[in-house]
């Protein structure tokens, strides 16, 4: 492979540090290919690589690149740990962009750790410091985040003014797939609050921009939420939305959404 010919050719200069850049770029693609212990391995020996170099940034690249494997595998306390160590090194050099990164990265993996009060710790760092530096993307993120972390404290009304204010954010930044998850997820809320005006308002705004943008997963999920309004006096249209999510879960790949598709089509015709 390329990589591999590069590897060998400055492994041969003695050139360190653009050894270890093919050693991260090589664990790079394997994880995009879904060979995680390959990336793994690559990472380590970048990392190894770097810290001969004592190249400080390399070394946090690395540390972060091995967290998001092992979160992409569930193992999110290995992950954490990582995160962690990239954050040191950020806060030790003063890097602040990245270290809006890793502040977000430690409080999505308390987030899954189910550990909530550690995760709006953590992300509220990262919304203070993302708005020192004027980060806006990172600040919709942060949003984000800290709407998904109140919906699950049971805090309704605070996580849909977490998620407005994303949605404000996202629609000045333009990233559209965003815009349209962040819909979706204030339209659930609503639908447990049996709003079923303000939830098909915003199912059907997600709706229509997942089509704009051939965003397939988020009309199918749009769709879901549309099917979960359950209109008693609109039986045939709720069986065409869910009829309509099942097919696009089932070309798309999603099991989640065939699942829940297929769930709530039984409880229509039972």
């Amino acid at each position: 492979s390329y990589f591999q010919q590069s590897l060998e050719l400055y492994t041969g200069l003695g050139q360190q540090l653009k050894v270890a850049d093919c050693r991260n770029n090589m664990g790079n693609v394997y994880k995009y290919l879904g060979n995680y212990n390959q990336s793994v391995d690559s990472y380590f020996k970048a990392l190894q690589s770097y810290t001969d170099a004592n190249e400080t940034g390399g070394i946090a690249s690395c540390y972060d690149n091995i967290g998001i494997v092992f979160d992409l595998q569930g193992n999110y306390r290995e992950a954490l740990e990582y995160y962690f160590r990239s954050l040191r090194l950020r806060e030790i050099v003063g890097d602040t962009n990245e270290l809006t990164n890793s502040l977000c990265n430690i409080g999505i993996m308390y987030y899954y750790l189910a550990d909530y009060e550690k995760a709006r710790e953590y992300q509220e760092k990262n919304l203070d410091l993302s708005r020192k530096i004027k980060d806006i993307r990172g600040i919709g993120i942060a949003y984000n985040n800290l709407g998904s972390i109140s919906e699950r404290q049971g805090n309704a009304e605070q996580a849909i003014a977490y998620y407005r204010s994303a949605l404000n954010i996202f629609k000045k930044t333009g990233e559209r797939h965003a815009l349209c998850d962040v819909h979706i997820y204030i339209a659930n809320l609503y639908i447990k609050q049996n709003k079923t005006v303000e939830a098909k308002h915003h199912l059907d705004q997600a709706r229509n921009l997942g089509e704009e943008i051939g965003y397939r997963q988020g009309v199918a999920n749009a769709l879901l939420g549309l099917g979960k309004l359950g209109i008693p006096e609109n039986r045939s249209g709720t069986e065409k939305y869910l009829l309509k999510a099942l097919q696009l879960g089932e070309e798309i790949g999603i099991p989640e959404v065939v699942l829940s598709a297929s769930e709530q089509l039984s409880d229509l015709y039972w």
